[in-house]
Parts: C-alpha cells; sequence; structure tokens
C-alpha cells in the first residue's frame, strides 16, 4: 500500500483492504494548531489579572511532547468528539499503544502519538497496532483494558460500556474495526 502526504492527512492511495489495516483518520500539525492559536489569542486578547493590574499574555512554550498524550486523556474530544478512553500504554504484540479508545456507537479508535513529524514508519507501526487489537480475543483484550478503566474511576466493565455504546444486550463481536489517529508534534 502507498501512503500520501497531503495538507494534513496521510490517506492510503487506491484501495486498501479495511479489514487488515484499519482507518487512518486524521494527523494533526501542532505547530500549525500553535501558530492559529497564538493570532487568534492576538486577535481576542488574553489578559492576566493580579492585583498590579492587567497584563497582556504572550505566547509561551509548552513541552508538548510530555503533555499531549495526558491532554488527549482528559480531553480526547480533542480529536473526536464521543470517545472515551479505555487504555493507556496497553502493550499488544506489536509494542505499547499510546491511547485506545472507543467512538460514540462503539467503534475502535487507537491514537498514537510522536514526537516530531509522523513519518510512514509511525503510520506503518499504528497500522500493526490496529492490526494486533482487530485479532486479539475480546477477553485478552478486556483484561489489558481494565485496570486503566479502574485507574480512571470507571465503574463499568468493557463489556458493558461497549453494550452502552452499541445499544444491544448482545455479546461484543471478536471482528473489530479499528480508526487510527496519529498525532505528531513537528
Amino acid at each position: 500500500m502507498d501512503l500520501f502526504r497531503s495538507n494534513s492527512c496521510i490517506c492510503p492511495q487506491g484501495k486498501a483492504d479495511r479489514k487488515s489495516i484499519g482507518k487512518i483518520a486524521l494527523i494533526i500539525s501542532p505547530k500549525d494548531f500553535y501558530f492559529r492559536l497564538e493570532k487568534f489569542l492576538q486577535q481576542i486578547g488574553l489578559w492576566q489579572i493580579s492585583d498590579n493590574g492587567p497584563k497582556r499574555s504572550g505566547s509561551g512554550d509548552v513541552s508538548l511532547e510530555k503533555h499531549l498524550e495526558d491532554w488527549i486523556e482528559n480531553d480526547p474530544s480533542l480529536l473526536l468528539g464521543g470517545l472515551k478512553i479505555i487504555g493507556r500504554q496497553i502493550y499488544v504484540e506489536a509494542g505499547p499503544l499510546d491511547l485506545l479508545a472507543l467512538d460514540h456507537q462503539g467503534r475502535w479508535v487507537l491514537i498514537e502519538i510522536k514526537k516530531g513529524m509522523v513519518r510512514r514508519e509511525t503510520v506503518a507501526q499504528a497500522i500493526n497496532y490496529a492490526s494486533c487489537i482487530e485479532e486479539m480475543p475480546f477477553t485478552e483484550l478486556s483484561d489489558k483494558v481494565s485496570d486503566n478503566l479502574k485507574k480512571s474511576g470507571e465503574t463499568k466493565n468493557l463489556e458493558e460500556i461497549l453494550k452502552e455504546r452499541i445499544g444491544t444486550n448482545d455479546p461484543p463481536d471478536e471482528e473489530r474495526e479499528v480508526e487510527i489517529y496519529v498525532v505528531g508534534t513537528g
């Protein structure tokens, strides 16, 4: 499969086997985001009020690489509304994936975060992770995310969350499609 880069996403060229590779959904360019945010803040004005009076807040450095995973875990709507993070640093056969989520319809979403520019190898790595999630037996996957769910204060198990999001009492399918979000910080 050949991949080509367009403005803000990497897309499969030609037809791809959706079952084997999932769907590459989004690549974020934080530099562009922060450039636009800075322009926006300059237009609206951001002020800090203290005893000495108002002071215009300037731009500052954010250690994006260090905090981006935390930010997305705490507010997954930064990527897509309705996402629920169910796993962080989940170890699969291909290695540890950054974040695993479910969308509002119970579809699987893998979120891979990389320092710097997103390269072809990063996309291949995310596809490998997605393949592992697609092929993993449900009980094994449920075991892998249960600790993360407990740490986040979730009282429901994975099967209950899926049933709620899918809107059925049927047991979860062993077959699953995985959307892939690759987030680059450079």
